[in-house]
């Protein structure tokens, strides 16, 4: 894997409204007429399925899967408000893997040959089970959409070109979590850097990328890692080395439920008071309104973190009518930053089959690529040879605020990244993956 990774690193974002009419008591009870058909709008004729395979039963991803799940049947129910997608409805069908890729294997050639699924949304959990559906895609040439996962090697060494991947890399987060560590650790003469994370690859490969560039920047840098046992919780051990070596910048990459033990823990060998270590969760997606809810107070004030999609940025009109229409249906007070991801991806299939006017996998994977689309972060579009989206990564550091969650993003500080500006370009992709985007390989 490592040399796989060395390869490629080497050269550098409708609520329904019931109207009941009451008739008078006293009104003649009507003939019956015909049966009305479809209206104009109306999508008739056996329902467009589309997929989703998550880990809706696993106690780590079952609030991520349950917003995906919610965000996929609301842009199924507005395009279907629509006239449908080539006049048909669609229908969303989901699976749980439950966080085993041996389920989401077989789940996925359920869905594709079983019940008629053209596509996959998949965010794992984790980059196994996200790989498992791809293989099947690849073996029957249907597509998926990967919407969490960032191993490098789902759109590099194991490309295939039915794969669409719309959330960020770990080839490109590395390079952007690097830039703002740099900064934080500028002017410290010989700086310390200590990273842990849970022993898996996306922090593996994570850690290796980042401790390139960084050395390669900062003369004397000084490095040292940990990988616990991926989901452990207890991370006292490593923090009291980490303590003990007292470092001038702390780099921790859990998520979830390990963002906030860890930074719980934290505080109780004082790690990251004022004057001592400065912090950085990278790739935890600490800045997702759903970590800070479950533990927002355990994050130290000033602590920098990334995201993907915020409550607290941009603040727009269609960020807000997006939020409000998923927290409708979910019930919570704040919405999954993933979800989006989730979203992006079924507006550009949908939009690739309407541009392409058929199902056929060639001709919409035809549509799919350079595809550019409005989000209320901006314009974004797919590249070409990798099929790789140009989402966002946001970074900030966290401030403190009076009522729950206790902490948001500082928004006046707050730094935002384009994976197109720190992601490999075509002549890296090309002699590291050995594939050509848009080619379908045997």
């Amino acid at each position: 894997m490592k040399s796989k990774v060395n390869r490629c690193f080497s050269v550098v974002l409708i609520l329904l409204l019931g109207v009941a009419v009451v008739l008078g008591a006293c009104a003649p009870t009507p003939t019956p007429g015909p049966t009305p058909g479809p209206t104009a709008d109306e999508p008739v004729g056996e329902p467009i399925k589309v997929g989703s395979i998550e880990g809706y039963s696993s106690p780590t991803t079952a609030e991520i899967a349950g917003d995906n799940y919610a965000v996929l049947n609301l842009a199924a129910d507005k395009v279907n408000a629509a006239g449908g997608l080539l006049g048909r409805p669609v229908e969303v069908v989901r699976r749980d893997n439950a966080g085993s890729p041996e389920q989401s294997t077989r789940m996925a050639k359920e869905l594709y040959q079983k019940e008629g699924c053209e596509v996959i949304f998949c965010a794992g959990p984790g980059s196994a089970n996200a790989m498992a559906v791809s293989m099947v895609a690849k073996d029957v040439k249907k597509l998926v959409f990967v919407t969490a996962p960032k191993a490098t090697t789902f759109t590099c060494e194991e490309y295939h070109p039915y794969i669409f991947r719309t959330c960020t890399t770990v080839y490109a987060e590395a390079a952007a979590s690097a830039t703002v560590a740099l900064e934080l650790i500028k002017g410290i003469e010989n700086p310390k850097v200590e990273f842990i994370g849970w022993d898996y690859i996306y922090p593996r490969e994570l850690e290796e990328r980042m401790q390139v560039i960084m050395e390669a920047a900062v003369s004397g840098l000084q490095w040292g890692s940990y990988f616990p046992a991926m989901g452990e919780l207890d991370f006292s051990p490593q923090l009291a080395k980490i303590q003990a070596s007292k470092p001038d910048l702390v780099l921790s990459s859990m998520w979830g439920p390990g963002a906030v033990s860890f930074y719980k823990q934290a505080a109780a060998f004082e790690l990251f008071e004022p004057g001592a270590a400065l912090s950085f969760n990278v790739g935890g997606e600490s800045l997702h309104s759903a970590v800070l809810w479950a533990g927002g107070e355990y994050l130290p004030v000033g602590s920098w973190a990334n995201g993907n999609e915020i409550a607290a940025w941009p603040g727009n009109e269609g960020q807000r009518e997006y939020h409000e229409a998923v927290m409708a249906v979910t019930g919570k007070k704040y919405v999954s930053g993933y979800s989006y991801y989730t979203d992006i991806s079924f507006r550009c299939w949908a939009k690739a089959v309407d541009k392409a006017g058929t199902l056929d996998t060639m001709e919409v994977i035809k549509a799919l690529e350079g595809m550019t689309i409005d989000t209320f972060q901006g314009e974004m579009s797919i590249r070409e040879f990798d099929h790789n989206f140009n989402s966002l990564m946001i970074f900030a550091p966290v401030k403190a605020i009076p009522d729950p969650p206790y902490r948001e993003p500082d928004t006046d500080k707050l730094m935002v990244i384009e994976i197109k500006d720190v992601l490999w370009d075509y002549d890296t992709w090309y002699e590291s993956s050995g594939h050509v985007g848009g080619q379908v390989l045997d």
